[in-house]
């Protein structure tokens, strides 16, 4: 039996927050810039009123969980051979960090 068929699935982090203003939402970390239109289906509904960061599911749906929710992390690095340098010659960050609650 598989690990995803002995636990049920959490989906995948995405950064995405309404902490600071409730219903804006955006990602905790300022180079990520501002998020794309998000397909939202029945959520957000802030459950309880304590859901207040986002994941993101193999099809493409976002729900609004608590932010100290058990969820899968996809980590983001430099694909090989691919710079990773600003026209302004700064360094993008190779390894954001993604919050692990």
């Amino acid at each position: 039996m598989s690990l995803m068929m002995e636990q049920p699935f959490t989906g995948y982090w995405t950064d995405l927050t309404d902490r600071d203003i409730h219903g804006v939402w955006a990602f905790s970390q300022d180079y990520y810039g501002t998020p794309p239109p998000i397909p939202w289906d029945v959520e957000p509904n802030n459950h309880g009123g304590m859901e207040n960061c986002a994941v993101i599911y193999t099809n493409g749906r976002f729900s609004d969980v608590t932010c100290n929710s058990t969820a899968n992390v996809i980590c983001q690095k430099p694909a090989a051979g691919v710079s990773t340098a600003s026209p302004n010659n700064n360094t993008a960050p190779s390894s954001p960090s993604m919050p692990l609650v």
